[in-house]
């Protein structure tokens, strides 16, 4: 007998004589609703009740962890990328910090060479099965619709179908679930955008979580554990842009994985950690610490609902951490770039103001975001604001992030550059995404210059990198001292005439 077994054998007494009584049949009672009489769902308190007695020396609480979609076949893809591929690892260190809770046992529903076995052949012996289990409950639900019973999920999010054997799969997990004492189920996976071409980012980012909709027997359980989950994530990341999914939490009446037509006893979330294009998914770089921050802040989130310590003195995987140089503005990601960030974060500089981590994420990557972030750290420390992660920098960050002893670095006052250095001749042409690692610092001198004329630069940034605020201050110097003009060849190239023109105002 199951844990929950006893627990409700009386309820499940008063439910048959309930069904003499009123003449409902048995299948409507499957198939309804927690507002109605949805009495096998697991609740809150018996969630709860069921971690304390694991602690006490009980059975464990039973998670099983979903990668999204099939082996071999279907979800987002991105590049040559594959949602399918890049959420198993993702759903691996869930699984290992899952693990880590003496009082948890996790199951992961499929690995890089296929299904879990049991499930595999849970989906082949059992098809017909699963099959009228699917079919009883989709019945009884649209006759709970029809009868104004339960309502319409009116701000229901769109889904693509899923073929049927697909679909007979995922409502097998729910059924094998349901019968194997499974506590919780988490479905991982990477969001799309649509309207988009195979190899061109689209138009949304951030994270959301789905969870079944209000009047499922699953809802109010699964509500909990994803407002605890989303908690923990949107500390490192941004939840999503894309409307009905910006609220974070959303509900949900479709997605199969949920419990769709009310078929899952354990409550149920899908997270749709970012969209599959977000570089931080791709970059190889960072890909593998940002899935380890992903995954330890879900199991964070499921172990304060449980009410154990969340644990962890960090909000990252990555710290501690010991800088030992500075780092180069560029595009290319690291992984000193991104501890920079979290350190910055938990310091309360990262993102910049107004800035959010829609637009300045945390994702390795050295630009603009962190360079005012550091700006700001420095001026708060006393530390000349260079924008850079200098000697004096690195010092202030590594006595209270560095892993172990630390020594601090010998310093010199910061001098200001002589002017016939920093007005030397520009030797190389600058353009959009010029970087100083590759001209040898003359994109800084540009900014420098540039910086000059507030009514042409405004911003003032000298990070060292020739982005969008660069490119806009070039073309209107080069406007203003008649060198180019919009259609024009040259025009937001620093080439030898702007360079000329541009040494001409250098003081």
């Amino acid at each position: 007998m199951s844990r929950y077994a006893r627990h409700w054998s009386v309820l499940i007494a008063v439910l048959l004589i309930a069904s003499f009584l009123f003449a409902f049949p048995t299948s409507y009672l499957q198939a309804a609703t927690a507002k109605i009489a949805g009495a096998d769902a697991l609740t809150v308190a018996q969630l709860k009740a069921a971690y304390t007695e694991a602690a006490a020396g009980g059975e464990k609480v039973r998670i099983l962890v979903v990668p999204g979609h099939e082996p071999m076949y279907g979800g987002a893809q991105y590049a040559g990328y594959y949602e399918r591929e890049l959420v198993i690892p993702l759903s691996e260190k869930l699984a290992t910090e899952l693990r880590s809770d003496p009082n948890i046992e996790v199951i992961l529903a499929r690995d890089a060479s296929g299904w879990n076995p049991t499930l595999e052949r849970y989906f082949k012996r059992n098809l017909s099965s699963i099959k009228r289990f699917v079919e009883t409950h989709q019945k009884e639900f649209r006759k709970l619709l029809r009868r104004g019973r339960v309502d319409e999920n009116e701000a229901q999010a769109g889904h693509n179908r899923a073929p049927a054997d697909v679909a007979y799969r995922l409502y097998g997990i729910t059924k094998w679930a349901n019968e194997n004492d499974v506590d919780l189920m988490i479905h991982v996976h990477l969001n799309d955008a649509g309207g988009r071409a195979n190899d061109a980012p689209g138009a949304y980012t951030g994270l959301a979580i789905y969870v079944p909709y209000e009047e499922f027997g699953n809802a109010e359980a699964s509500k909990a554990i994803a407002d605890k989950v989303f908690d923990h994530l949107t500390d490192i990341a941004a939840k999503s842009t894309l409307p009905i999914e910006d609220q974070g939490v959303v509900e949900d009446q479709e997605l199969i994985a949920l419990g769709s037509n009310n078929t899952s006893i354990a409550p149920s979330l899908l997270v749709e950690y970012g969209y599959i294009y977000e570089p931080k998914f791709i970059d190889e770089n960072v890909r593998n610490i940002v899935f380890s921050d992903y995954a330890y802040q879900t199991a964070k989130g499921v172990r304060e609902f449980f009410g154990a310590s969340a644990g962890g003195a960090h909000s990252t995987r990555v710290l501690p951490y010991t800088w030992t140089a500075d780092i180069a503005s560029s595009t290319a990601s690291s992984i000193p770039a991104y501890a920079l960030q979290h350190a910055l974060k938990e310091e309360g500089y990262y993102p910049p103001r107004p800035s959010s981590l829609i637009n300045c994420p945390i994702d390795g990557r050295m630009g603009s975001c962190v360079t005012d972030a550091l700006k700001a750290y420095q001026t708060a420390k006393g530390i000349t604001p260079s924008g850079r992660l200098d000697a004096a920098t690195r010092n202030a960050l590594n006595a209270k992030y560095s892993a172990g002893s630390f020594i601090p670095e010998p310093t010199t006052i910061a001098s200001v550059a002589a002017p016939a250095a920093r007005c030397a001749p520009f030797t190389t042409t600058l353009k959009l995404n010029s970087t100083d690692a590759a001209t040898k610092g003359q994109v800084s001198r540009l900014q420098k210059i540039l910086a000059q004329d507030t009514t042409i630069y405004p911003e003032g940034r000298v990070t060292g990198f020739f982005g969008p605020a660069t490119d806009k201050a070039v073309k209107a110097f080069q406007v203003k001292q008649g060198i180019a003009k919009p259609g024009s060849a040259g025009y937001g190239l620093v080439g030898p005439a702007t360079g000329k023109a541009l040494i001409a105002v250098c003081t």
